[in-house]
């Protein structure tokens, strides 16, 4: 009898032992699954939100201050400020979603190309300005027309996405028509000609749609033009007779062309 009791003393201390164990087990299960689980979620990359790119065209350059706002819809907003040097710097000081600047120019004359969200709106309300002048204000309907692929950093600028040119303020001092720094050779040094390039002032800043240099230095580059008065400022087989650039100059500029179009223009 007393060795009965004392198996079943036996198994009853047994099993309270292994309910227990199944406790602690179950509890250091339930831990690890937590932390698998945190680790894991930290691990992966973050969801594709979409990307809107901005392309500023002429770009942002210069000295001073930019305020850039963004009204993304269903009451979402972004108030920036932007400053170019001593290099681009972007402060935020209220937005929800992610920015990333596109830089181009120098390091001593940097501009800026465009602005990248990783948020795909259905409507963008733009507005950028210069100090106390306005460079852009616009409302954008962007239309998604590709995937962008998470890239090797896995950053999360991919999804649905789009490519924006939003139009300048005509008239602005970083939009056309573009000062005319010269109109013709008597303006630049000798042995030089006028280039008159206003696709040069959209890629690169207002101040690069016109330089002095070398005739065919600038009548190699694409989409620059030898500003003239007279057929004898141009290169031969070329006359003074297109004026197709006076829209994008703020005064009427007349540009070389090869003879052959001299009956068209």
């Amino acid at each position: 009898m007393q060795t009965a009791r004392r198996l079943d003393t036996a198994l009853h201390y047994t099993r309270r032992v292994d309910y227990r164990q199944a406790q602690w087990a179950g509890a250091a299960m339930a831990v690890l699954a937590v932390v698998v689980g945190v680790t894991l979620s930290r691990s992966m990359p973050k969801p594709c939100t979409g990307a809107t790119t901005l392309q500023f065209r002429p770009p942002l350059t210069g000295t001073g201050r930019y305020a850039i706002s963004l009204g993304l819809g269903q009451a979402r907003q972004c108030a920036l400020e932007l400053s170019l040097l001593p290099t681009p710097r972007l402060q935020a000081e209220q937005c929800d979603v992610r920015l990333k600047l596109n830089v181009g120019g120098t390091p001593t004359h940097p501009t800026v190309r465009g602005l990248v969200l990783n948020a795909s709106p259905q409507r963008l309300d733009l507005t950028v300005s210069h100090e106390t002048e306005l460079l852009y204000q616009t409302t954008l309907t962007p239309t998604y027309a590709f995937e962008a692929l998470r890239d090797e950093s896995g950053d999360n600028f991919c999804g649905a996405s789009t490519l924006i040119s939003p139009p300048c303020v005509r008239g602005s001092s970083q939009c056309k028509p573009f000062a005319v720094l010269c109109d013709g050779p008597e303006d630049c040094p000798e042995g030089q000609a006028c280039c008159a390039a206003p696709a040069w002032g959209d890629e690169h800043g207002a101040d690069r749609s016109m330089e002095c240099t070398g005739r065919q230095a600038c009548l190699r580059r694409i989409e620059s033009f030898v500003a003239c008065h007279v057929d004898a400022d141009c290169p031969r087989a070329m006359a003074c007779t297109d004026r197709s650039l006076i829209p994008d100059f703020e005064t009427p500029i007349t540009v070389c062309a090869p003879t052959s179009a001299k009956a068209e223009r």
